[in-house]
């Protein structure tokens, strides 16, 4: 008798297939993964940590103060990079044990700095102020300036040694100059100078105005300025320079006398070569009055537009012939005919 048969399911007939352990199913990439508070906080540490670094001393060993921005260097001096108090500093072997910063040294010392960066300790002053070489024998630097302090069995002896070196108060002297420049104490050098330089300039004109009028009086008068006696100083006591001394000397020294006290200070401090008054300035003087006389009278013609040139030939005392030219033009400002000397030219041939 024929077995029956036994129920199956369809099932059986296929082979199962064992999924391979190295498939790895991935999400859609629109999916997005769930991020837990921890996750997030050290994102945030982390981006944290890249900006703190910026001020890293590390980053600015070897550059020149005048390299840095003002606002940089002034940010790394006020707020530099400074390890959290939870910062696990690196340990270093010395012999026996194992030694490693300390934070409070930090405020011990204010110029101190360490860098992550480079893994020690550097004097942050010095970093930013300071050059490759010091002392008298202008050695190179090293620990501290050029080269991190890393190793700390003696670090407080190296600290206390490097804040009483005359090269480090150098730089703290710089570093306090640079930071009341920028909070506006002082002014800075470049701005010094100018100042002095634009102070000194103004006194010069100063000196200069009542030396300009008394010109301009005698060229108005028409009277000369030079005297038979006129080289010796403008208060000398020789009798043969003071009695003969030219109309210019007499006015300048009586302005002196009517209280014209920068005049009196200016003879009085000036060197021989720097009173002003000398034929050689006063001729250099009447030359700049004539340019700017000449220069107006040229700037009336141009606005009036309508103007003529008036030119004769004329024999000076030295028997030279010379041209002489006049402008004659309509002054808009007093509606009125103008007429003015310019100046006369050397005659070469005077032949038609």
């Amino acid at each position: 008798m024929e077995k029956k048969r036994q129920n199956t399911n369809i099932l059986m007939f296929f082979k199962k297939t064992k999924l391979d352990d190295n498939i790895v199913h991935k999400k859609s990439e629109n999916e997005i993964m769930p991020q837990n508070e921890d996750d997030q906080s050290n994102s945030i540490h982390s981006t944290a940590t890249e900006i703190s670094n910026t001020r890293d001393i590390g980053n600015y060993v070897g550059f020149k103060f005048n390299k840095i921005k003002d606002d940089e260097l002034y940010d790394i001096l006020r707020d530099p990079w400074i390890p959290h108090e939870n910062f696990i500093f690196p340990l270093i072997s010395q012999g026996d044990k194992n030694r490693s910063f300390k934070l409070h040294w930090i405020n011990e010392y204010p110029w101190l700095s360490y860098s992550q960066k480079l893994g020690g300790a550097f004097c942050r002053i010095c970093v930013l102020f300071g050059s490759d070489e010091g002392g008298r024998s202008r050695v190179k630097l090293g620990k501290l300036v050029t080269i991190p302090l890393s190793l700390y069995k003696k670090a407080k002896e190296n600290f206390k040694a490097h804040q009483n070196n005359d090269y480090h108060k150098n730089c703290v002297f710089k570093s306090d100059n640079f930071i009341s420049v920028m909070n506006g104490k002082i002014q800075n050098i470049e701005t010094t100078l100018d100042t002095a330089m634009t102070r000194k300039v103004e006194q010069n004109r100063q000196k200069l105005i009542p030396i300009i009028e008394t010109i301009l009086f005698c060229g108005l008068q028409n009277i000369s300025l030079r005297g038979h006696r006129d080289d010796g100083s403008i208060n000398s006591v020789d009798d043969d320079i003071k009695n003969q001394k030219g109309n210019f000397k007499a006015l300048l020294e009586f302005r002196i006398n009517a209280g014209d006290q920068i005049l009196k200070e200016h003879f009085k401090s000036a060197t021989k070569n720097t009173t002003y008054i000398s034929k050689t300035t006063q001729n250099d003087l009447i030359d700049c009055c004539g340019n700017v006389i000449s220069d107006k009278i040229i700037q009336k013609v141009h606005i009036s537009k309508l103007y003529s040139i008036l030119a004769d030939e004329t024999t000076d005392v030295s028997i030279s012939e010379q041209f002489s030219f006049c402008v004659r033009y309509f002054d808009s400002d007093t509606c009125s005919i103008r007429e003015h000397f310019l100046g006369f030219t050397k005659v070469e041939h005077v032949t038609g």
